[in-house]
């Protein structure tokens, strides 16, 4: 009976000694993690979901995480006895992911690509021409808004006239017989002490007069 005994004593100490280990066991193609002691990882995935390789590898490493919910990817590889940064950085390399740390949490997402710059899209400049200016207006408007006076000439000529939030409502009286687009743009911002400058999308544009530089020699 003590020998029996003593045989169950010496078991229990040779248990005693082994080491902790947890490890769940691979079933169906889904991942195998196994923490140890160490601190050491052993990962292994035959076909399964990036999200249960990286559930798994955080739950045994008793560290928090999140991840992005649209996450995908069928993962297969097979790492034994690594650093949990190591496997971390194996696991986001082969699903195209990355990993950022913040409070102790770690944030997986996507990797973001780095898109070409776009190239831009070359400016076409395209001006009136002097046969668009020299359309003739006919037009006899006493007291009427100079936006509308102006909106009348561009629906005779089809020349589109911008004119500029800052220029001030006024009234004015106009009388021109046939007289050409130009000429008559002339005379009008003159006496409202505006002026007009072509532009490059085939426009005319009306503004503040600007003040002239003199340069001195």
């Amino acid at each position: 009976m003590k020998t029996i005994h003593t045989i169950l004593i010496c078991i229990l100490l040779a248990l005693s000694a082994m080491p902790c280990a947890a490890q769940i066991y691979e079933q169906d193609g889904q991942p195998v993690v196994t923490s140890k002691e160490t601190g050491l990882i052993t990962v292994a995935s035959k076909g399964g979901d990036v999200r249960d390789v990286l559930f798994d590898l955080f739950d045994q490493s008793k560290k928090s995480f999140v991840l992005e919910p649209s996450v995908r990817f069928t993962l297969y590889l097979s790492l034994r006895d690594v650093e949990f940064q190591e496997a971390l950085e194996l696991i986001c390399a082969t699903a195209g992911l990355e990993a950022t740390q913040d409070n102790g949490v770690y944030f997986v997402n996507r990797k973001k690509t780095n898109l070409p710059a776009a190239v831009p899209t070359p400016k076409i400049v395209r001006k009136l021409g002097e046969k668009d200016m020299e359309q003739p207006v006919t037009v006899k408007l006493m007291m009427t808004d100079f936006r509308t006076l102006l909106g009348e000439m561009s629906r005779q000529t089809n020349v589109m006239i911008e004119i500029d939030e800052n220029v001030p409502r006024v009234k004015v009286d106009a009388v021109f017989n046939a007289t050409p687009l130009r000429q008559a743009l002339s005379v009008l911002v003159k006496a409202a002490n505006l002026e007009f400058v072509l532009t490059d999308h085939y426009t005319v544009r009306v503004r503040k007069a600007q003040a002239s530089v003199s340069s001195h020699g």
